[in-house]
């Protein structure tokens, strides 16, 4: 009878251990599908406020990043003259890459592993300050990347790039590798103006405004 008793506990024993471990992992797995719910919209297309932040951190880290390693000015610097002007590899409106088009620079690799496959898609636009001698307060701006329509849900960031008269075009995206200066190009069709006088070494500064769309 005692050794009965002992075997009955003993048993009791291993199914409360199971029972433990079994919510145990259900907890884990629980946790993990939440942890993996915020990182995406939802399928009404809200998101979670904090992971907002999240997203706009992610997005000025990108543009800090590629501006620190020199491939957010040669993207803006990405222009082909030839025909109506675009940028290299581009084929959406007004010279704007589009979903299939590649940036071919880290700027590129980092929107595409970032957000390409967790959002519905974004936008960059390049705003530039008027043309020197003209009369307008405001200038213009140049459509990068066109994705998506931003009237829906999106986040917007910006980062400030200074263009120079000694740089040129960069055919590749990632080095003066074009001999055309900005200025020759503008006289072409690069949409970018000079803002001051060739005898100053600065050519424009540009605000890059990258949104995320969901």
């Amino acid at each position: 009878m005692i050794g009965n008793g002992g075997s009955d506990d003993d048993r009791g024993q291993a199914y409360t251990l199971e029972g433990i471990i079994g919510a145990m992992i259900l907890l884990t797995a629980v946790l993990m599908a939440l942890n993996s719910a915020v990182l995406l919209p939802s399928t009404s297309g809200t998101i979670d406020r904090g992971v907002q932040s999240d997203v706009g951190q992610q997005a000025t880290d990108v543009l800090r990043i590629a501006d620190e390693d020199g491939n957010l000015s040669a993207t803006l610097r990405c222009w082909d003259t030839s025909g109506d002007g675009r940028f290299n590899g581009s084929t959406g409106a007004e010279g704007a890459y589009r979903n299939g088009d590649e940036i071919n620079n880290s700027l590129g690799t980092m929107l595409t592993e970032t957000f390409s496959e967790r959002y519905s898609s974004y936008t960059m636009k390049a705003v530039y300050r008027p043309e020197e001698g003209e009369d307008a307060i405001e200038g213009g701006e140049q459509s990068v990347i066109e994705q998506g329509n931003a009237l829906r849900k999106s986040i917007t960031v910006s980062h400030t790039v200074t263009l120079y008269e000694d740089q040129t075009l960069t055919s590749s995206c990632t080095d003066d590798s074009d001999p055309l200066t900005l200025r020759e190009a503008h006289d072409e069709n690069y949409p970018i103006p000079p803002a001051t006088s060739e005898s100053n070494h600065i050519y424009n500064v540009v605000e890059v405004r990258l949104t995320i769309i969901w």
